[in-house]
């Protein structure tokens, strides 16, 4: 994930809204609904229902988030 948005801000996108491969229930407007935010925020996250999260956007690479995580779990 922190590759996935660090080539699209090298690429020159200004927000990048990653998407679980597993979360087939998240509508457009749900996404749509993450970028705008990002216009007022630097980072949106929005929870599943397992306790982790489904999306992720930034504005700019914030890479502090991706490090100490026990990955798979509900923290």
């Amino acid at each position: 994930m922190r590759d996935a948005i660090e080539w699209g801000i090298r690429r020159g996108y200004e927000k990048i809204v990653l998407i679980g491969t597993d979360i087939y229930k998240l509508s457009a407007e749900y996404i749509e609904e993450a970028f705008n935010r990002l216009e007022r925020y630097e980072i949106v996250i929005g929870p599943s229902e397992d306790g982790g999260y489904c999306l992720i956007g930034m504005k700019g690479l914030i890479e502090d988030v991706f490090f100490g995580i026990d990955w798979g779990t509900d923290r």
